[in-house]
């Protein structure tokens, strides 16, 4: 009876201890639940840690999620990932792949069992696939990606502010700018991401474009279903913080590009734009996308800058640095073709119903009407051209001796297939084109050799090349084709039996008009 008592005290006091350590657990999870200010110790070891190349690359773009980050900017930063290639193997079936006789750079490389290796390591996710470099190429037969490019991080950050809740960060980091800027691409940065052991699991990193913007013209708008299936944000930030009007475009708060907003004035002097009055949406050149338009004053008067957003998507591809306006209206051609500097004035005298024409008649009116608009009205020149095998003739807009576009007719809508082309220099003596066959031909000689293309449409965008030629002796196909070299050449040949013709302006704007309306009779 004594024994049972003794176990019974034994089982309380157990109980209570246990209890006891339950509750202090509890106490214990709560507090380190609790957020915590991180210190200003804790902000100078975080600002060493994000300027190592370790972690450097994480703050350069935006990322919501894991699957967002840009691993090919992780590879900018001398983190002991990529390598020089050696191997002519490896050389040898990267020229294949490229169509190239040499490679003028240094060739990179990384191991996809490597990268999948270092993506885990920040991520958790053991997932590696062919495309996740988007600006590498993938080869099979060696497991690696390539790329004769290899840019270094320039930016560096200080870490301003942090909070810790339990494994779990944000911190906030300046850039580190000489001129003082913090908007824009220098805007603060705040990434999360938990840490795990030694190393951080990355969750999100948001580069805060609105800081300082000038809300009243920040505006959301889908420009086209086709390049983009999100709205596009046009972010503008006033002249008082940089002496002129700079606008960005983002996308999901991710940037896209910065539009240019200085125009020439005269060869010698660029006009600024120093005020924005107002800012549209709509198809001003017929190609079934809105486009964005800019009325601001400036340092020599009011202006308006179209901007053709049609190419939008490509531009941004090719990685160039600021998406330059179509056409730009000043107050001298303003007062010359009777409008006012409205957004409804522009719509007015761009006329077109949401860039749905029912003839090609009536599109390419509205298309030569810009270019008759343009401060160079005078320099274009015009011609139709029937390159397919169908009844609709190409439109082209030629500014003889410098640049040249050509569009067609689709579906109610205009195309371009040649946007501002150049020529005339640099050994380019212009294009041609096959009459029928909806082939196109350019040529490029200079003292370190010759080449050739022959072009032709794909289902959208501009003119690309099916096969290229290099000093009369190479020869590279550029299709989806599979073909021997034999196959190759003969089928240059085919196509060099053809009948081409220049394609050049040979009309004014007068004559265009005449000819267009004597189709429409």
């Amino acid at each position: 009876m004594q024994k049972k008592k003794i176990i019974t005290i034994i089982s309380i006091i157990l109980l209570v201890l246990g209890c006891s350590y339950i509750a202090s657990s509890n106490i214990l999870s709560k507090k380190s639940d609790k957020e915590i200010t991180l210190s200003k110790a804790e902000l100078k070891r975080f600002t060493e840690a994000f300027n190592a190349d370790e972690y450097k690359g994480f703050l350069e773009k935006t990322f919501n999620k894991q699957d967002e980050i840009d691993w090919d900017v992780m590879l900018c930063s001398e983190n002991g990932l990529v390598k020089e290639v050696t191997d002519d193997s490896e050389i040898r079936a990267y020229r294949r792949i490229k169509c190239k006789d040499r490679i003028p750079n240094v060739l990179y490389s990384v191991n996809k069992e490597t990268l999948t290796d270092y993506i885990k390591k920040y991520t958790g996710r053991d997932e590696c696939r062919d495309d996740t470099l988007t600006s590498w190429i993938y080869i099979d037969e060696f497991d690696s990606f390539y790329s004769e490019h290899l840019a270094s991080l320039k930016n560096t950050y200080t870490c301003t502010v942090g909070k810790r809740k339990g494994d779990h960060y944000v911190l906030r980091f300046q850039v580190n700018s000489d001129s003082d800027k913090h908007y824009g691409l220098f805007a603060d940065r705040v990434i999360s991401f938990t840490k795990s052991d030694e190393d951080f699991l990355m969750e999100s990193n948001a580069i805060q474009w609105d800081d300082h913007c000038d809300k009243e013209h920040c505006y959301e708008v889908k420009l086209s279903r086709v390049q983009f299936n999100e709205p596009i944000k046009l972010i503008t930030y006033p002249a008082e913080l940089d002496g002129r009007v700079s606008i960005i475009l983002t996308k999901n708060n991710r940037f896209l590009t910065e539009l240019k907003m200085s125009c020439e004035k005269s060869s010698w002097k660029e006009t600024h734009l120093i005020k924005i009055i107002d800012v549209g949406f709509f198809d001003f050149d017929e190609d079934g996308v809105k486009d964005i338009i800019i009325i601001a004053d400036s340092e020599f008067g009011k202006q308006v800058l179209l901007y053709s957003t049609g190419s939008l998507s490509t531009f941004i591809q090719r990685n160039e640095d600021s998406f330059e306006p179509e056409w730009i209206i000043d107050e001298n051609t303003m007062s010359k073709i009777g409008g006012d500097f409205t957004v409804e004035s522009m719509k007015n005298i761009f006329s077109g119903i949401d860039g749905v024409y029912s003839s090609y008649e009536e599109c390419y009116t509205a298309i030569a009407k810009k270019y008759y608009f343009d401060i160079d009205w005078n320099y274009w020149k015009y011609n139709l051209i029937y390159a397919d095998d169908d009844d609709i003739p190409e439109l082209v807009v030629d500014h003889p001796g410098f640049f040249m576009s050509l569009y067609t007719y689709e579906n109610g809508h205009a195309r371009c297939l040649m946007n501002h082309w150049g020529y005339g220099m640099g050994g380019n003596p212009g294009y041609q084109y096959a009459p029928g066959k909806g082939i196109y031909h350019a040529e490029d000689g200079s003292m370190s050799g010759s080449y050739e293309e022959y072009m032709s449409k794909r289902a959208k965008g501009e003119l690309v090349p099916d096969y290229e030629i290099e000093d009369a002796e190479k020869y590279h196909n550029c299709t989806e084709k599979e073909m021997t070299d034999e196959e190759i050449i003969a089928e240059v040949n085919k196509i060099k039996k053809y009948r081409f013709e220049q394609i050049e302006g040979t009309m004014r704007f007068e004559e265009l008009m005449g000819s267009l309306n004597g189709a429409e009779d």
